[in-house]
């Protein structure tokens, strides 16, 4: 589940037909949501919260080590939506 929602802007095919933009947008705000929502619960030490998230126990406990997903994480993502909401604007 989460190898799905992590992908990174720069793995993404740089000629992604018009019709994915809506799922590769969403894709990625699921996967921001989902990061931040795992950095608020690791900030509670909400183990609970993060097991509901989806996180295997190994993995709670490589982002509890690493101290969550990186802000940059989140932002590249955002950055990567931005410009797909302005290239599907310009294709239209």
């Amino acid at each position: 589940m989460i190898a799905h929602l992590m992908r990174n802007a720069k793995d993404m095919p740089e000629d992604i037909g018009v019709g994915c933009f809506d799922e590769t947008i969403a894709r990625l705000r699921a996967a921001n949501k989902l990061m931040h929502s795992a950095n608020v619960a690791l900030a509670l030490d909400d183990l609970e919260a993060l097991s509901f998230l989806g996180f295997a126990a190994a993995h709670i406990c490589e982002l509890r080590e690493r101290g969550g997903f990186r802000s940059s994480s989140i932002g590249q993502n955002t950055r990567f939506i931005n410009r797909l909401l302005k290239e599907s604007t310009d294709a239209n």
